[in-house]
């Protein structure tokens, strides 16, 4: 291997240790900064990969709406920032591989919730146009009537009772995304082990999975699609606003009433179905343009956990490349 830069073993700090391991390359020549032999070898291009998996994912805060790093790092400014000791030797070593220097983040004002059509879908009195544009705008798909798709519950009361597998029963209602007591929703996926995340299952439960066949072919309203909108900034990106939306969670009122509107329940069908979509492509991706994000790059950005340990997991790594998705059934 050549033009090896460092090697994991250069490392202090464990979490980035590990890290380094993970996307560096397995090579015994000697490493030109440590000498190791063993450590997995890292190219600069992978030593930056390591600074922003690390520095800027790991820094990552959500806000209402929208979320952004606290650090970035760029070769134009020197650090400023303060961090604990245990740091300082990796941070020296990343500022001499690179010719950078971290510093606090203030994020562009569309990354935390600025979106123009985001905030008219928190106004009653403009929701509705911005819902018809959704409803235009997103394509549609087909779930056939031969494709199955699945349902899990958790410690059902009688299970081979098929009601049991229905839409949530009437005490768990309304805790869901888009689900109330007046517009109960069906929640499945295609991906049994998306079902099994999802319902947050764990060992001591008793899971029990239904298998579901649409009774007729079914037009769904593709939520995951990556909308190609020209001449648009992020700022009015409808893109942006819808998946901003579903990332505010359940907790945000008005991620629900929107979803809950009276246009929607009239245009769309009490089943929804969780498909998986393919926004997150892969761990290891990180933007060139290391000042700001390109709006591609937030949403995967954006789907991943804050927690550092995600990037060490195998098992949830392959759950962030089968992102959720939610798409809504239209009467087709």
């Amino acid at each position: 291997m050549t033009n090896i830069a460092a090697c994991s073993e250069c490392f202090q700090d464990n979490g980035l240790r590990l890290d380094a391991e993970r996307i560096g390359v397995a090579d015994n020549s000697a490493c030109p900064n440590c000498g190791s032999v063993t450590g997995n070898k890292l190219t600069q291009d992978l030593v930056e990969a390591l600074a922003h998996r690390f520095f800027v994912w790991g820094t990552l805060r959500r806000c209402e709406y929208g979320a952004a790093p606290l650090v970035q790092f760029n070769r134009s400014q020197s650090t400023s920032i303060k961090t604990s000791p245990w740091f300082e030797q990796d941070i020296r070593l990343i500022e001499r591989t690179l010719g950078i220097g971290f510093f606090y983040y203030g994020p562009r004002l569309w990354m935390i919730g600025e979106v123009e059509p985001l905030k008219d879908l928190r106004e009653p009195t403009s929701r509705a146009s911005i819902i018809k544009r959704i409803l235009s705008k997103y394509p549609t798909t087909r779930l056939h009537a031969t494709e199955c798709f699945y349902r899990i519950r958790k410690d059902p009361r009688k299970p081979e009772n098929p009601g049991e597998y229905d839409s949530s029963p009437l005490e768990f209602v309304g805790t869901g995304r888009l689900d109330s007591p007046e517009f109960p929703v069906l929640y499945g996926s295609q991906d049994l082990p998306v079902c099994v995340h999802e319902c947050h299952v764990s060992a001591e439960d008793q899971v029990y999975v239904a298998t579901f066949l649409p009774t007729r072919d079914l037009k769904l309203l593709d939520l995951s699609a990556l909308l190609r909108e020209e001449h648009v900034t992020e700022f009015e990106s409808l893109d942006l606003a819808v998946h901003m939306l579903f990332l505010a969670g359940s907790t945000l009122t008005i991620s629900l009433e929107t979803w809950r509107a009276p246009f929607i329940q009239l245009a769309m069908t009490v089943l929804c179905t969780l498909l998986t979509s393919a926004f997150y492509a892969q761990a290891a991706c990180h933007s060139k343009q290391i000042t700001g994000y390109r709006s591609d790059e937030w949403r995967r950005l954006t789907s991943m956990n804050e927690q550092r340990s995600f990037l060490t997991s195998p098992y949830l790594d392959a759950l962030l490349r089968n992102a959720l998705c939610t798409c809504s059934a239209l009467t087709g």
